[in-house]
């Protein structure tokens, strides 16, 4: 008997964030301050409803099982920003913008924006799976199609210096995917279609300076991001042996991706970034794995992984005079592995691991110099309780990089941690639990990494040594066999 399915769904959050920054812009003629209060308001609303049908399903004696479903689902979204910018150009500022009241500094109307994005998302879909059982229980196959139609109508709302921008658009497009799984699920393969709406702030004509030195750009004539994706994969497990490996093999084609591009004006030291499509982006990945007990008890427990990746990277390049961005290509060789070794009795345990990572960029740009870099990770862990409830675990890392072009990115860091942990009560539903971290201070609080263009570094702050007491209750509740009932 078909039935008719209905979920409704809805969702709200607020954040407010503040943030006061005090710096001095040097230029070649001259040099000033420019101290800025910027308040960051959002406000997000959204509600969904779903509704799915069965169309039909059709099964045999023989196990073959053919069904399909029509599903509509509706999505709207509000989604509120606002910026406030304050400026000062005092050397020391004697009066401190007030964070909660009012606020003594100079009010950056130009720069300051009021948006409110509004998101009617209606998607409808069919779906068919089809299983077709084998001569033998491990020689299955199953079918699976999904087919989506979507659209996107946006309504923006904007206020930015002094004026008014009110715009719609819809973005309709059809993203379809489809699996097949042969051999009880051990082979499988799969197509699908990602696509990327751009930001209705991105499609808004204005122009925006939070600083002196850095514009930003609208672009009405962005376009939306297609992703094909394509994967192949085969996996294979004998539970008696405890032992498993695969193989798996992905390629990703990107249309019109959205990217930042930039110029900069060396005479100004103005940087104006714009976002803007781009294509000729896509990248294949292979893996393999392998795993395996050591031993008849399984005590001893092995397992070793490797891949290759090779990108094609397109981009903007950032670090020009032209007045339009010019078109940047890298190739990427990316390669590594891991493998590890443990040891487990009863609740004792130890294990030593390792991972390899090389990185090679090259381009055929004159100006890009060639880069070759190796991230290496070693790890030696153990756990084991001492005596009564107390219990005992402890690791020791090696974090190694080597081959950048920056001298003080090729670190070796030596990180050790550990922790005593204790139950308490009848059921030790009460965990205390004492962790010291990074004993040895040689943790870094910043973190360099490389993007697949090679010019763009990600500084991440990260909490140094530290320890730590957490206090935790595990609430267990066994369902009754009245309840079950």
């Amino acid at each position: 008997m078909n039935s008719l399915s209905v979920s409704l769904y809805t969702r709200y959050s607020r954040s407010t964030d503040k943030a006061i920054s005090f710096q001095q812009v040097a230029s070649r003629s001259s040099s000033y301050n420019e101290n800025t209060f910027n308040p960051y308001h959002t406000h997000k609303f959204n509600y969904s409803a779903k509704v799915s049908y069965p169309i039909f399903r059709i099964r045999s004696k023989n196990g073959f099982d053919l069904s399909s479903n029509l599903r509509y689902e509706f999505n709207h979204d509000h989604d509120y920003r606002g910026q406030e910018i304050y400026k000062d150009d005092a050397d020391q500022p004697a009066t401190l913008p007030n964070m909660n009241t009012g606020y003594a500094w100079e009010y950056d109307l130009r720069n300051s924006f009021f948006t409110d994005v509004y998101d009617n998302k209606h998607t409808t879909s069919l779906d068919m799976n089809m299983y077709i059982p084998g001569l033998r229980e491990d020689n299955t196959i199953n079918i699976s199609v999904y087919v989506p139609f979507n659209a996107d109508q946006y309504k923006v709302e904007d206020t930015r210096g002094g004026q008014n921008q009110n715009k719609k658009k819809t973005f309709c497009n059809f993203t379809p995917s489809i699996n097949l799984n042969a051999l009880n699920y051990e082979l499988s393969a799969g197509y699908r279609i990602l696509a990327y709406t751009p930001s209705m702030n991105d499609l808004l004509d204005y122009t925006n300076e939070p600083t002196s030195l850095y514009r930003i750009l609208g672009n009405p004539n962005l376009k939306t991001q297609y992703t094909h994706n394509f994967n192949l994969l085969w996996n294979h497990r004998v539970r008696e042996r405890a032992r498993w490996g695969g193989l798996s093999w992905e390629h990703a084609i990107i249309n019109n991706k959205q990217t930042m591009a930039r110029t900069i004006n060396r005479q100004t030291g103005v940087t104006t970034s714009q976002r803007m499509n781009i294509n000729g982006n896509w990248w294949s990945t292979g893996k393999a794995w392998f795993g395996s007990a050591l031993d008849e008890a399984k005590h001893f427990n092995m397992s070793v992984a490797t891949y290759y990746t090779y990108a094609h990277s397109v981009d903007f390049s950032s670090d020009n005079d032209a007045e339009t961005p010019q078109r940047f290509t890298v190739y990427n060789h990316r390669t590594g592995g891991n493998a590890s070794i443990s040891y487990s009795y009863k609740e004792r345990r130890v294990e030593l691991s390792g991972n390899v990572a090389w990185t090679g960029l090259h381009s055929p740009a004159a100006s890009f110099r060639k880069m070759s870099y190796t991230d290496m990770f070693y790890q030696i862990s153990f756990n084991t309780p001492l005596f009564g409830r107390l219990d005992f675990d402890t690791d020791i890392k090696l974090n190694m990089r080597r081959g950048y072009h920056e001298a003080s990115m090729n670190t070796t860091e030596w990180i050790w941690n550990a922790a005593l942990s204790t139950k308490l009560g009848r059921t030790g539903q009460w965990v205390v639990r004492a962790v010291a971290f990074d004993i040895l201070h040689n943790l870094s609080n910043v973190t360099n990494t490389i993007d697949a263009q090679g010019h763009t570094e990600t500084w991440n702050n990260c909490v140094q040594s530290y320890a730590s007491l957490h206090l935790i209750y595990n609430l267990k509740v066994k369902p009754t066999k009245k309840g079950i009932g």
